[in-house]
Formats: C-alpha cells, sequence, structure tokens
C-alpha cells in the first residue's frame, strides 16, 4: 500500500500511498540513497547510502532509521533473502557481495565475486542470489544459506538487470554493452 522513492540529491526518502497517490512522508537521511529493498514482510526498508559506505535500515511503520551498517566499501544493489532475515549488499568497487543481519544491523560475512556486480536478483525461495557483474560479464550464484559461490556463469556484455520467474526457474538478464537478453 505505500511505495518509497529514493530522492539521491534531497538526501531523503518520499513515502507514497499508493491508495490516494499522494507523499504521505519524508525520511531525512544523512546521505544519498543510490539503492532501496523492502523486506518481504514490508517492516523494513534497506536503504543503500553509496556516499558514506553504509546501509541504514528504516522501520517502516515508524519511518525512521532504525539501524546502520557501516560498509568497507559503497553500496550498490540490495536484496532481501525471502524470510528477510538476510539482506545482501553488492560492493562493486570492491567485487564482494556483503551479508548483512538487518534486525541487529549487522555485517555477517562479505563473499568475493566478480568486479562489479550492480544488481542482484534473489530466487522467490530464497535459497540463492544471482549476483550480475558487468565488469566479467557474468552471473555468479550465492547460496543465501551458507554465503558460498556456487557457480559463475557467462551472460553478454555488461548485464546490468535481471528478473527471476516466479517459479525461480529462469533468470532473464538484460545485457546492457550487447543489447540483448541472456536466459540462464
Amino acid at each position: 500500500s505505500r511505495v518509497w522513492i529514493a530522492n539521491r540529491g534531497g538526501h531523503s526518502i518520499t513515502v507514497v500511498d499508493l491508495k490516494s497517490a499522494r507523499a504521505v512522508g519524508t525520511i531525512n537521511l544523512e546521505g544519498a540513497p543510490a539503492a532501496l529493498a523492502v523486506s518481504p514482510d514490508g517492516k523494513r526498508l534497506a536503504v543503500a547510502l553509496a556516499d558514506r559506505h553504509e546501509v541504514v535500515i528504516v522501520d517502516t511503520t515508524r519511518g525512521a532509521v532504525a539501524a546502520k551498517i557501516a560498509l568497507p566499501a559503497a553500496p550498490g544493489a540490495l536484496g532481501f533473502r525471502a524470510d528477510g532475515k538476510q539482506l545482501f549488499a553488492a560492493l562493486p568497487d570492491i567485487g564482494q557481495i556483503a551479508t548483512l543481519d538487518p534486525e541487529h544491523g549487522l555485517l555477517v560475512v562479505r563473499v568475493q565475486v566478480g568486479r562489479g556486480t550492480r544488481f542482484l536478483a534473489p530466487k522467490p525461495d530464497g535459497g540463492e542470489i544471482y549476483c550480475l557483474d558487468s565488469g566479467s560479464n557474468a552471473v555468479s550464484i550465492l547460496t543465501a544459506y551458507n554465503d558460498e559461490v556456487a557457480l559463475t556463469m557467462p551472460a553478454g556484455a555488461q548485464p546490468v538487470f535481471g528478473l527471476v520467474d516466479p517459479a525461480g526457474n529462469m533468470l532473464y538478464v538484460a545485457n546492457n554493452g550487447s543489447d540483448n537478453v541472456s536466459m540462464i
């Protein structure tokens, strides 16, 4: 019933009520929001603040920052595990995915993937996260429960967006550099 819009230049999030199609609030931040992810239960909003090297967790009920998680590099894409207990943050400049505990505001572990991971696509069952790496033209599959790269597969040039079908059987990858779609 609500949508959150990142205002990068305004260092804030605008909260919009979908029923009335009106802005109903603003969440002020200490940095520029670069990416957003909503937890599956809708209670948390994760915000990547690339200019501050941190992810903030917003309590959507209160509309306030509940936790700040410092990172070793600028975060890009974000994605929650299906049960909402883990949050994944791409750190494209250092070629890693950070696993975060959004409830306690902790960085749990960092996993090496390809440099340039710009998009994360969780499978519907939550067991795997597809990491699209535009730097190496590949897709890595990260197992969400043990934080390991299970497989890395080639994609087209500069994969920038991915969509997993509802059954979790196919990943469609938009490749910016080769102007095509890979089906994995």
